[in-house]
């Protein structure tokens, strides 16, 4: 009878120990989940194109490649699709003016040099004026991207010339 008890004991054992892998493991693919689906919104872990601010922000892209994408831009909207910016890739670098005929909505506007540089910021542009007045908005020089930002956007993150703007992800259109 010994020897009967000692065996049911490995089974208790070994039954508890299986119970306790597979406990572990729901719970891991529940908090992996839930994980997921808190972060999805932020971009984060996804191969989604990224802003990145020295501050630490970090801001989903729409990534304006193409010249036709580029000459539309934000006009498009009727509200700026926040949270992300729009980024304008060039490669190779320009001095690229914007040009704010069609929109409905003040912009922030940055350019950032192959350094990832910040090189020229423009704050509220505001679109076309009723009487079609419509500047052209220029850097000092030539940029590898252009970022489009909410109005407020330069101002919210105390953003100065020079400072670090890491552009990550966009698909072999360049990064910085």
């Amino acid at each position: 009878m010994k020897r009967k008890r000692a065996v049911t004991g490995k089974k208790v054992v070994v039954a508890r120990r299986r119970s306790e892998y597979w406990i572990a493991l729901v719970l891991s693919i529940i908090v992996g989940g839930a994980l997921i689906v808190w972060l999805a919104p932020l971009g984060l872990g996804s191969g989604e194109p990224r802003v990145i601010l020295e501050d630490g922000s970090s801001y989903g892209v729409i990534v304006a490649a193409t010249p036709q994408e580029q000459e539309a831009g934000l006009s498009v909207y009727d509200t700026f699709p926040s949270p992300r910016v729009m980024v304008f890739p060039f490669d190779p670098p320009l001095k690229q003016p914007i040009w704010m005929y069609g929109m409905k909505f003040p912009i922030d506007i940055i350019w950032v040099d192959i350094e990832g540089k910040i090189l020229h910021m423009v704050q509220y542009a505001p679109p076309c004026g009723p009487t079609g007045e419509c500047p052209f908005l220029w850097p000092p020089a030539q940029a590898r991207f252009i970022i489009e930002a909410p109005p407020g956007f330069i101002a919210s993150h105390n953003l100065s010339p020079g400072e670090i703007v890491r552009v990550e992800r966009l698909g072999g259109r360049g990064q910085v």
